[in-house]
């Protein structure tokens, strides 16, 4: 098997019914698609009867399912029922009445598709005499390829693919790491950051969502010691720590040039607040620290940067890789270590 972060590539073909199914139609849907050399040989039979026969094993319950007794309990019930979120895809390249023929006789459910050679030349499953190298792929609801299996054997590869696409399921329904992985750590180094990690983390910000796609946000990436020097007595007293830290970001932006919509609600800062989180939710996923603070004095800090006074410095975002905080005083020390507190779900949630 080979992991794969690639894309499936636009294709229009034919099923075996002679309907156009596209690439689009995958959206919001995991799967997986399978070329098979040709139709009613034993092993392209075999492989196709298997996945038909585990398809119904990923049920539409299965998003909703509390157990996995209650999963198991489930899947009687819906055997032979489509399951809109999840698809096996078998192609190849015989033609849409070969393969109705083909599903007739052995009582096939999944989708099979007839490839006139762009699908399986843009994936790399081409083969030798017109026909296609045996190759599995499984994709997410964005259309991404997570794994590749080139030269496959039919024996067990249904329950090789099943498994995996199970485990990715399971995976991409847990919280991210990097969500439960952040933490608002003081401990941090003073080594340098690259450029290219500093530019890849202001991409993601700016990726984020805004109101009506304003995109209000302004950045201020300071890196350069003799700035910091600067802004450092404009710090809380509390907020020392940051001396350590070798990359100080400034995030704010104008309310005038975001919604200002009914009941009070200036989005900017909101705005502002989903552009911070992007941003310190990359930032842990490549290892790094990024600690918002609010306690610093705003105005002489937007003088020394040459921000205009019209514009919200929403915080400051303290940059760098995580220390092992003996640098900290006592009591910072133990906030490293002090276990993350959280309200009680039911406090802050209600469904209805």
């Amino acid at each position: 098997m080979v992991m794969k972060m690639e894309r499936i590539p636009e294709f229009r073909l034919q099923n075996d019914r002679e309907e156009w199914i596209t690439h689009s139609q995958l959206k919001g849907k995991y799967g997986v698609l399978f070329f098979f050399p040709k139709a009613f040989t034993p092993g392209c039979t075999k492989e196709c009867i298997a996945f038909s026969d585990i398809q119904p094993t990923f049920s539409l319950e299965f998003d909703y399912r509390d157990s996995e007794e209650e999963f198991r309990s489930i899947v009687p019930k819906v055997k032979g029922k489509e399951d809109p979120r999840v698809l096996w895809i078998g192609v190849s390249r015989d033609s849409p009445s070969t393969l109705a023929k083909f599903r007739s006789k052995h009582g096939l459910t999944i989708e099979l598709l007839s490839d006139d050679g762009t699908l399986s030349q843009a994936l790399g499953s081409a083969g030798i005499g017109g026909m296609v190298k045996r190759t599995s792929f499984v994709f997410d609801p964005w259309g991404m390829i997570r794994a590749k299996w080139d030269q496959v054997k039919v024996s067990g590869h249904d329950d090789e693919v099943s498994s995996f696409l199970k485990r990715v399921m399971d995976q991409d329904r847990s919280i991210l790491s990097a969500i439960e992985n952040r933490r608002a750590y003081r401990g941090i180094r003073k080594d340098r950051i690259s450029r290219d990690m500093l530019d890849r983390l202001i991409k993601s910000a700016h990726l984020a969502p805004s109101c009506s796609n304003n995109q209000p946000w302004h950045f201020e990436v300071i890196s350069d010691p003799q700035v910091r020097e600067q802004i450092y007595p404009h710090l809380m007293a509390g907020n020392g720590w940051m001396r350590s830290a070798p990359v100080l970001i400034g995030v704010h932006g104008n309310p005038s040039a975001d919604c200002q919509l009914s009941d009070d609600r200036a989005y900017l800062l909101f705005d502002l607040g989903l552009a911070s989180a992007f941003l310190m939710i990359q930032a842990t996923q490549m290892g790094l620290v990024a600690h918002p603070v609010a306690g610093y004095e705003p105005l002489p800090i937007k003088g020394l940067l040459g921000i205009p006074s019209s514009h919200i410095l929403i915080t400051l975002i303290a940059l760098g890789y995580p220390s092992d905080g003996s640098e900290l005083p006592e009591k910072d020390q133990k906030r490293e270590i002090a276990a993350r507190s959280r309200k009680p779900i039911d406090e802050v949630v209600a469904f209805r």
